[in-house]
């Protein structure tokens, strides 16, 4: 699930990992990236001229969610991307095992 959530409301991410973790046969594997903060904006991006919009998520309420549907969060990693302003984004890659 590589940064689809970003494009997600909350309340839609919530529903998303329940049913994916319903998916999920025991053991199965889950990889989650997405932006970390706490914020909603529309942007365009080098691959679309219209805006687009993007959730931001804090890593600790994904973690919390994903062990309430079932799913241990087995390792969290976040990486600093430089954006074109100069400003820094945190990517979070969160691997997970359903339990």
């Amino acid at each position: 699930m590589s940064f689809c959530i970003v494009h997600l409301t909350g309340a839609e991410m919530i529903l998303l990992l329940k049913k994916v973790s319903k998916y999920l046969k025991k053991n199965g594997k889950i990889f989650l990236s997405f932006m970390e903060d706490d914020k909603e904006i529309f942007e365009t991006t080098s691959f679309s001229k219209k805006e687009i919009y993007f959730n931001f998520y804090i890593s600790s309420e994904i973690e919390k969610i994903l062990k309430s549907n079932g799913i241990s969060p087995l390792k969290t990693v976040k990486q600093d991307y430089p954006e074109p302003d100069g400003t820094l984004t945190t990517d979070v890659f969160i691997f997970g095992e359903k339990q």
